[in-house]
């Protein structure tokens, strides 16, 4: 088809068959764990994170994503016993989230696929290559973001 040779040389659409091609990667990791990509993505960094104060607007804010998805993927969690939310003992406003002994255990067991699609790139790439790549999706993503905004 004559469209496939515009979008072999479109950023976007390689954007998007990269984006689908994540997503389609971790799809079939997670699945058996039984959360979906956000859930992951807020185990992990609860996770990580350790002891600092996270709340679901630090989520929103540190990983890009809307309220919304946010506050359904918490509430799952909740849900599932893996994470608490805490009132905030200096603003009762300030709700904070912590992981269950359970949660921290799930998050453990997720490290091993984000870990492997990290190793299948960096295996292909050189480190040259690796760096150029995460310049130019940081430089797009700003881009976006900023036209997003005007």
């Amino acid at each position: 088809m004559k469209i496939n040779s515009y979008t072999q040389q479109s950023p976007i659409f390689q954007a998007y068959n990269f984006y689908n091609s994540i997503q389609s990667f971790y799809a079939r990791g997670l699945k058996e764990h039984h959360v979906n990509f956000v859930q992951a993505l807020i185990l992990l960094t609860l996770y990580f994170e350790g002891k600092s104060k996270i709340t679901p607007m630090s989520l929103v804010k540190n990983l890009g994503i809307s309220k919304s998805s946010i506050s359904q993927a918490l509430s799952s969690l909740e849900q599932a016993g893996w994470l608490k939310r805490k009132m905030d003992e200096e603003d009762a406003r300030s709700l904070s989230l912590v992981l269950t002994a359970d949660g921290k255990k799930h998050a453990n067991k997720l490290i091993p696929i984000f870990h492997g699609i990290e190793k299948t790139i960096e295996a292909k790439l050189s480190k040259e290559q690796l760096k150029e790549l995460c310049t130019s999706l940081n430089v797009i993503s700003t881009i976006l973001l900023e036209e997003g905004k005007s």
